[in-house]
C-alpha cells in the first residue's frame, strides 16, 4: 500500500470495514476527507471513484443540481482525498418531519441525472449481453450463489428460473451514467444543504434506471414501512422525468429488479467481503419478499407489484 503524502497530516478514524478505511485529515488549514483501499485487489475502486467524482463533478458544474459534489484534492494507487462534507445521512424514514421532501428529492435527483446523462452519453445502444459487464455480472453472481446454500431458504427451480430471465433479457438494458449507489446513506444534509458522496461504483455503462430499482427495491424487501414512500418516489420520479414513461421502463426496471433481488440473496446469507458492506441476516420477512418479487417479475409484472 502506497504512502499517503504527509501533507495530509492528524488523520481521525471516521469509518473501518474489511474494505475501506476512512478518515479525516488536516491538509493546508482546511480539513479534508481520505479513503484508504485496504488490498490491493480494490485499488480498481479507487480508480472508479476518482472517475466517478470526476464525471459528476462535470454534472454539477454545468447544472444545478439539488445536491453538491465533493471537490477532488489528490489521489494515488489506493486513495482518494475530497473536500470534508459536513452533515449526517439522510433519516429516509416515515417519522422523518421533512420525509415528502426526501421523497420529492431523490425523485428529482434521479431524474434529473438520468435527462442530463441522455444528453451527455454519444453511445446509446442497447447493451450487448455478449461483450459487456452485464453478462460478466450476472455469471459472477451465480457463481457466489451457487457456493453457498442458498436452497436451504428458496426453493432452487424458482432461483434458476431467475438466473435464465436475466440472461434472456439482458439486452433490453441500456447503459447510462449511474451513481449506481444513490441512496439516503450517501447523501449527507448539513445546514438545508445535501452531498452525494461514495461514487467507487460510478459508471457509464450501468443499467439506465438501476439508482431507482436500487434505491427502491433494497428498502422494500427490508423495511416495509418504506413501501408507499418508494412508491411515491417512482410515481414522481415518471412525473418530472421527459426522457422517460413507466409503460417503457418496465422491462429494464424489472431486469434491474431481478438482479438486485438474486444478489439481496447472497448479500443477506455471506459475511461482509469485498463485495458488500450487507450485514443484516436473511430473516423470513426478507426471504418472503425476495421469492414474491422473482415470481411477480417472472409473471411478467412490475416488481413493485409483490408488495401491494
Amino acid at each position: 500500500m502506497s504512502q499517503l503524502p504527509s501533507e495530509f497530516s492528524n488523520l481521525r478514524i471516521v469509518r473501518d470495514n474489511q474494505r475501506y478505511s476512512t478518515y479525516k485529515a488536516d491538509y493546508r488549514g482546511t480539513p479534508v476527507f481520505v479513503k484508504l483501499v485496504k488490498s490491493p485487489a480494490l485499488r480498481a475502486g479507487i480508480r472508479r471513484e476518482l472517475w466517478g467524482l470526476q464525471a459528476f463533478r462535470q454534472l454539477a458544474d454545468a447544472n444545478d443540481l439539488g445536491f453538491a459534489v465533493p471537490e477532488l484534492i489528490a489521489s494515488g494507487d489506493d486513495y482518494v482525498v475530497t473536500s470534508w462534507v459536513e452533515g449526517q445521512p439522510i433519516d429516509f424514514s416515515p417519522e422523518s418531519a421533512d420525509f415528502d421532501d426526501q421523497i420529492q428529492f431523490f425523485a428529482n435527483s434521479l431524474a434529473q441525472i438520468d435527462m442530463l446523462a441522455r444528453i451527455a452519453t454519444v453511445q446509446q445502444t442497447k447493451i450487448d449481453p455478449q461483450y459487456t459487464e452485464m453478462t460478466s455480472a450476472i455469471d459472477r453472481l451465480k457463481e457466489h450463489l451457487e457456493k453457498t446454500r442458498y436452497m436451504d431458504h428458496f426453493e432452487e427451480v424458482l432461483i434458476q428460473k431467475g438466473f435464465a430471465y436475466l440472461y434472456e433479457n439482458a439486452a433490453l438494458l441500456t447503459p447510462r451514467l449511474t451513481h449506481a449507489d444513490f441512496t439516503p446513506g450517501n447523501v449527507l444534509e448539513y445546514d438545508r444543504q445535501r452531498t452525494l458522496v461514495d461514487y467507487e461504483s460510478v459508471s457509464a455503462s450501468w443499467p439506465r434506471f438501476y439508482d431507482v430499482v436500487n434505491l427502491t427495491l433494497n428498502r422494500m424487501v427490508t423495511e416495509p414501512e418504506l413501501v408507499p414512500g418508494c412508491l411515491q418516489i417512482i410515481e414522481h420520479y415518471f412525473s418530472v422525468n421527459t426522457a422517460a414513461d413507466l409503460e417503457s421502463a418496465t422491462p429494464q426496471m424489472n431486469v434491474i429488479a431481478m438482479l438486485r433481488s438474486l444478489s439481496l440473496i447472497w448479500e443477506h446469507i455471506t459475511e461482509p467481503n469485498d463485495y458488500h458492506n450487507t450485514q443484516t441476516g436473511l430473516t423470513q420477512n426478507i426471504q418472503k419478499s425476495i421469492a414474491t418479487t422473482i415470481t411477480t417479475i417472472l409473471e411478467g409484472r412490475l416488481y413493485v407489484e409483490a408488495f401491494d
